[in-house]
């Protein structure tokens, strides 16, 4: 699911959905306050694009221009965008108040969700390149594989040995011994005695 901010410009969202519509199913257009002729002949134009590219485009029109509001509003959609699809976040480098608190609603909602489902896709404003990027990589928030997840989550219940934990998920000893190993570098895991336990773990594995 797509979001981003409609200023008066339409070739920032135009170029991402283009470039990202076999992803999208659904873009949300963030639409500021006192919608100008401008901005409705703006909105006519990303929905030819989206219409051609097969992709359903949705208005989240906002009543005024303050943004704490704005931030719980953005912070709503995208916690129910994430509890059963990824989001892409479309925005161009000359970022204002309403990006902003786009960018802010997307890190609270990592407390909520993995911030892997996140992509935020940048255009420099006069077209020369784009950039994307996972919010994690932002967050400085490791990437953890399935076996890493799946370790912590029989952490978080109850320490266990390295041989349980082999036993538990039938993962060859070695292979396991190396999983746990990454995961203490990590700091997510520490040694008590022959049993690992929880020294740290995101919040939005146990939430998975």
């Amino acid at each position: 699911i797509g979001f981003s901010v409609v200023g008066f410009e339409e070739k920032f969202i135009g170029r991402c959905i283009m470039r990202n519509y076999r992803e999208l199913k659904k873009f949300y257009l963030i639409i500021p306050p006192g919608k100008s002729k401008k901005v409705e002949n703006v909105i006519k134009i990303i929905n030819v694009i989206a219409d051609a590219a097969g992709v359903l485009i949705e208005e989240i029109v906002l009543e005024e221009l303050n943004m704490l509001k704005i931030y719980q509003k953005l912070f709503t959609f995208l916690k129910n965008a994430l509890e059963n699809d990824e989001v892409l976040l479309c925005l161009s480098s000359g970022l204002r108040g309403v990006g902003i608190s786009l960018l802010l609603a997307a890190v609270e909602a990592t407390r909520f969700s993995s911030p892997m489902r996140i992509k935020i896709s940048v255009d420099w404003e006069d077209l020369s390149g784009h950039e994307e990027h996972l919010l994690s990589e932002f967050l400085s928030i490791p990437i953890l594989g399935t076996r890493e997840i799946e370790v912590l989550k029989l952490l978080s219940k109850e320490p266990m040995s390295v041989r349980g934990l082999s036993i538990r998920l039938g993962i060859p000893y070695a292979t396991l011994w190396r999983t746990v190993k990454r995961l203490q570098n990590l700091g997510f895991v520490r040694r008590r005695g022959v049993k690992l336990e929880i020294e740290r773990v995101p919040i939005w594995i146990l939430r998975e």
